[in-house]
């Protein structure tokens, strides 16, 4: 998962002088959650696909997984980002 924070290093001549840890904003965060989570689905999905008699509870699950993908991808269409899910 992505950090929440965004480390800002400042050298001067190679040395490295001053490390700070800045807050990110929360919807840029959520994105990065979403876009990470979209990778993983896109395997769980080929995965799924290869399952030539996929089993009622295989199936239940995965229609679970579409709908939690699919409220990601909206989010993402709609830059409603307040959440990941």
């Amino acid at each position: 998962m992505a950090d929440p924070n965004a480390r800002v290093e400042t050298w001067t001549n190679g040395v490295l002088v001053d490390t700070q840890i800045l807050p990110r904003d929360a919807a840029d965060y959520n994105r990065d959650v979403i876009e990470e989570r979209a990778v993983a689905a896109l395997t769980n999905n080929i995965d799924y696909l290869a399952i030539a008699s996929p089993t009622s509870a295989q199936a239940a699950a995965q229609i679970k997984d579409l709908t939690r993908q699919m409220n990601g991808i909206i989010r993402l269409l709609l830059n409603r980002l307040d959440s990941t899910d």
